[in-house]
């Protein structure tokens, strides 16, 4: 197994395991976070929906082009734009909402991290007989 595709394992199951964390426990999940809970039964409902389902979708589709090598390519880019688009919005909320929690700082960190290894992945891929 090559270093992309355990990368992209890795991602799969991050946000699989993120999906259902925030479908089974988003109140805990928000809290722990962003140090707030949500304070309505619609605002859980949400946070199961946009949080969960969405992240549990997306850690589907990163499986699925684990599966198949012809798409590990476009599961790492993937993976780049759902991971890139969202450090950049928690970028731009601790700039414009100037006061965020240390959370926040460890997950634009890990969001970083995660950045760097995909396009290091993706640079490796070219180097790869992937046809």
């Amino acid at each position: 197994m090559t270093h992309p595709l355990r990368l992209l394992w890795l991602c799969s199951a991050l946000f699989v395991v993120l999906g259902l964390g925030f479908v089974f426990f988003p109140g805990s999940l928000a809290s722990l976070l962003t140090s707030g809970e949500p304070l309505t039964p619609a605002a859980l409902t949400d946070l199961r929906a946009s949080y969960g389902g969405t992240s549990f979708g997306i850690g589907l589709l990163l499986g699925y082009a684990a599966l198949r090598p012809r798409y590990l390519v476009l599961g790492l880019l993937a993976a780049l734009a759902v991971i890139a688009s969202g450090g950049a919005a928690r970028l731009y909320g601790v700039l414009i909402d100037a006061s965020p929690a240390l959370t926040t700082f460890l997950w634009l960190g890990a969001e970083a991290l995660l950045c760097v290894l995909l396009l290091a992945a993706l640079w490796k891929t070219r180097q790869l007989d992937l046809d």
